[in-house]
């Protein structure tokens, strides 16, 4: 079979040496390969790498003696929001100035598409994104792209708000297509409801930041999507006076019971004084 061998122009990374990739057959089918660009000789950095599709068709009509073949980027991002978004490799997601980290972001907006590549493939292959035009918004857990798949995405701002994003993720070829959108006409993934007497925080498992921790009033309801995608489905609920419980969102049933204290003073006032009876009631 006639095998060939690619690599990116040498415009791309002047300094760098472009790499030629493992030989792919010219046969019908998909294929995925990687395109190495060497820094230069001295640089500590590891190779600029790009993921690419390649998909071989025969030809149709007066092309039918031809085969065809399309390089095309291995993750496309579409953004169909009305937000304007800004993605990027979660371990460059940070909350401080980094210009090094900056230079990765990519942004996209409101109806527009965009090429991927992991700026780091040596690096968790995770991608988070943020809403420029929320001020305050912060990045969103890391998820996986290259799966099929459909989620819906939490993204908060500064004062721990949350808004709903859908993410749909279908290959297409050799290319998976990640396509951002409003959740404002699904409905949430998960709600949470307090027939308690008493406020009631929770949080997915595992998250440790406090803005990631969300509070439902007694007798109130609240929308939920989990802020890491990547963690188990599993959330801790924890009731005044520090009793709190783990449950699985897979499993539906009754879960552990929950108790909080809750004290209650009578005063009695006389010539002897003030006594104070107290009685400690737990509640499920």
């Amino acid at each position: 079979h006639l095998s060939l061998v690619a690599r990116v122009g040498r415009g791309l990374h002047s300094e760098g040496n472009p790499r030629w990739c493992k030989y792919f057959y010219v046969q019908t089918g998909c294929t995925v390969r990687r395109l190495r660009v060497q820094p230069p000789s001295g640089d500590k950095r590891p190779d600029w790498v790009y993921i690419v599709g390649i998909d071989v068709v025969p030809g149709r009509g007066r092309y039918r003696l031809t085969t065809v073949i399309t390089l095309s980027p291995r993750f496309q991002l579409f953004n169909r929001s009305q937000h304007k978004i800004q993605f990027s490799q979660q371990c460059f997601a940070t909350d401080f100035q980094d210009p090094g980290a900056e230079k990765t972001f990519l942004t996209a907006h409101t109806q527009s598409s965009l090429a991927f590549h992991w700026p780091r493939l040596d690096m968790e292959q995770l991608l988070c994104m943020r809403l420029l035009d929320v001020a305050g918004c912060q990045w969103t857990g890391g998820f996986q792209i290259e799966r099929v798949d459909s989620f819906q995405l939490s993204s908060r701002d500064r004062h721990g708000k949350a808004r709903f994003l859908r993410v749909e993720i279908s290959l297409d070829s050799s290319t998976y297509c990640l396509v951002i959108s409003s959740a404002d006409n699904f409905p949430p993934p998960f709600r949470v409801d307090n027939f308690s007497e008493v406020p009631i925080v929770f949080y997915q498992t595992g998250v440790s930041e406090q803005l990631l921790r969300s509070t439902v009033k007694a007798h109130q309801s609240v929308p939920y999507a989990l802020d890491g995608p990547v963690l188990p489905p599993h959330i801790t609920v924890s009731a005044p006076g520090g009793s709190a419980a783990t449950y699985n969102m897979n499993v539906t049933g009754a879960g552990s019971e929950l108790t909080y204290e809750n004290f209650i003073y009578i005063a009695l006032s006389g010539s002897t004084g003030i006594l104070r009876l107290g009685f400690n009631l737990g509640y499920h």
